[in-house]
């Protein structure tokens, strides 16, 4: 999840620049994932809880949400009213 990674980077910062790493690119993809993953655990996710997941602010959670069903990633209705993602399906991580 995100916070792993920020906590791995925080130890092992050098590492990034090592492989040829962009942090911002890394972070994307991490969001992306910890989504996925908080999509398997859940049929309803609240706004709050992704944006918390994902460390962004709420209004940036529908960004999100649509950037992993335009990546295939995931299969959501976002009820914008109740401010819940109503998770159809999603990859599974491994």
């Amino acid at each position: 999840k995100l916070q792993d990674y920020e906590a791995f980077v925080t130890n092992n910062s050098p590492t990034l620049t090592e492989y040829g790493l962009s942090n911002d690119d890394c972070v994307r993809y991490m969001r992306l994932l910890s989504l996925c993953s908080l999509a398997a655990e859940h049929e309803e996710i609240p706004y709050g809880a992704i944006a918390s997941t994902l460390h962004v602010k709420d209004e940036e959670v529908e960004s999100w949400v649509i950037a992993a069903v335009s990546s295939g990633l995931l299969s959501a209705k976002m009820d914008q009213l109740q401010q819940v993602v109503m998770v159809e399906r999603c990859a599974v991580r491994k």
